[in-house]
């Protein structure tokens, strides 16, 4: 008779030898870590631990694992993983089959969804997240931390945050960060508010609007019928959506105003003179904005971050009343491109046309107007214009080739205000030929006023400032400088030439400040 009996040290070293063999790590998508290995047939369970560090001396997972493989997931970083079998007991256990991998940064947020104050943060990863910091670009932080509810459901929602305002925010996974993202929060929401898009009846919601109605145009196209946009009585606010940078393109007949108004407000909107559909000059629209005969007075106008062009006629056109009986305060085009009004110089109005019509202040700042016919800005026959602003803006290739007498740039015969024109480029104009004899020498033409010019540029332009008996002091002319566009024919206005770049009056540059790079 034979007998054969095995010790429990022999047991040990059965297992022992019988390691994982052929160990795979592959870093898959997002944060996702799939490790194979052979299968052990004496084995019912490994142990895997990954660390940090190669001696395994800080380990950050640990866990055990019944089949020969497993799909973990991890953050950015590079790790060490080790996996051993264990025993029917899990007394004994094999030795460490070692193998090591990298996370590379990938964003885990997925989608942040902004509201006036607040903003819902989604994420697609398992991983043990801890916490998300928003900063605003005012220089607030917020901090909030994330509960096992907000991980199970991947999204936490952050409340208590500013209207208007930029935000970024980073997803942390204890001292790692694992999402970064941008937004900015909408505007604050009121009763008189209108979001539309253009699916949606747009003749319907803006022939029925309330006074302080705020009209916010999501992205696309808005063909308005072809109709005017009849503003009578109201005060109105038309802007983009503030979180979008998309293009929101109108093409309304034009803007009407009527009737006793507090405010009007264009923001972020590109304004086409063009029929909705239309390529050519013979369906141009006339007007931006029309002061018809029932318009009686306006306190504040403001048009910021606008593009309009192609207009048949003018901008604005506000020679309709008796002299005196329309009054505007307030006009400000801030930070707008208009360009092809009346280029093709078929029409004798200036691109603001307000003869007649009583005003305040009118203020241009960082603006850039191209391809314009005849002169800028006409008030004849008012004396009530008091401040007079044309500040960081480009003029480029004004006036058609037709002999336009009497057409100054600026036609205030009747004002005593104060003009101030600082830190602006006139270049390549055609209708001031100071060379013709049926053409007005007049850059400025003032009456009873105080006009000063300080560093601005004249550039292929025929009449300086010097030849103008009106300014009342000139400093700092940039006389005949060559701006360098990058490519005016294509409307890139980029200054090359570096003297202007830091030349301006308050230690500005010269010209719409957008230009300056």
């Amino acid at each position: 008779m034979f007998f054969f009996a095995c010790s429990e040290e022999d047991k040990e070293t059965s297992v022992r030898n019988f390691r994982p063999l052929n160990l795979s790590v592959q870093v898959k998508d997002g944060f996702k870590v799939a490790v194979f290995w052979e299968e052990v047939s004496n084995s019912v369970s490994y142990t895997l631990q990954i660390s940090d560090v190669a001696d395994f001396s800080h380990v950050i997972k640990d866990t055990i694992v019944a089949a020969s493989g497993c799909e973990i997931e991890a953050f950015p970083g590079y790790f060490y993983l080790r996996v051993r079998s264990n025993n029917i007991n899990e007394e004994f256990s094999s030795r460490w089959q070692i193998s090591e991998f990298e996370v590379v940064m990938e964003n885990a947020i997925t989608d942040l969804v902004a509201g006036s104050d607040s903003v819902c943060i989604l994420w697609n990863c398992n991983l043990d997240l801890g916490s998300v910091v928003l900063s605003s670009e005012k220089g607030d932080v917020k901090v909030k931390e994330l509960s096992a509810e907000n991980l199970e459901k991947k999204y936490v929602v952050v409340n208590d945050l500013q209207p208007s305002t930029s935000y970024a925010v980073s997803l942390f996974a204890g001292n790692v960060c694992v999402g970064t993202g941008n937004f900015k929060t909408k505007a604050k929401q009121s009763e008189n508010q209108i979001v539309i898009d253009p699916s949606l009846d747009i003749d319907s919601l803006l022939s029925n609007l309330e006074d302080g109605s705020v009209i916010i145009f999501e992205p696309g196209t808005y063909p308005i019928g072809g109709k005017n946009i009849e503003i009578d009585g109201k005060s109105v606010t038309l802007q983009s959506s503030s979180n979008s940078e998309d293009a929101v393109e109108i093409y309304p007949k034009s803007v009407s105003l009527k009737g006793k108004i507090g405010s009007v407000i264009f923001r972020n909107l590109t304004l086409s003179g063009f029929a909705f559909g239309g390529n050519s000059y013979d369906e141009l629209n006339s007007y931006f904005i029309d002061f018809t005969t029932d318009f009686e007075s306006l306190d504040t106008l403001i048009v910021e971050g606008c593009t309009i062009h192609h207009l048949k006629n003018c901008i604005i056109r506000g020679n309709r009343g008796a002299k005196g009986e329309q009054t505007v305060k307030y006009i400000a085009f801030r930070n707008c491109i208009v360009y092809n009004v009346n280029r093709e110089g078929e029409n004798s109005y200036e691109n603001f046309k307000l003869d007649r019509m009583e005003i305040e202040e009118f203020v241009l700042e960082n603006c850039t107007f191209y391809d314009m016919g005849h002169g800028f800005f006409s008030n004849r026959d008012a004396s009530s214009l008091k401040n007079f602003v044309i500040r960081n803006c480009t003029f480029d290739n004004f006036g058609s080739t037709d002999a336009i007498d009497s057409k100054y740039l600026i036609n205030v015969p009747e004002s005593d205000g104060l003009f101030t024109i600082e830190n602006t480029i006139f270049s390549n104009t055609k209708c001031y030929d100071s060379e013709s004899g049926k053409h007005s020498k007049g850059f400025i033409l003032g009456g009873k006023g105080n006009s000063y010019c300080y560093n601005n540029v004249f550039y292929r332009f025929p009449i300086t400032p010097s030849e103008v008996a009106e300014w009342g002091k000139i400093e700092s002319v940039f006389d005949n400088y060559d701006p360098k566009y990058a490519d005016r024919a294509i409307g890139d206005f980029t200054i090359g030439c570096e003297t202007l770049k830091n030349g301006g009056r308050g230690g500005k540059g010269i010209g719409d400040l957008r230009w300056i790079k």
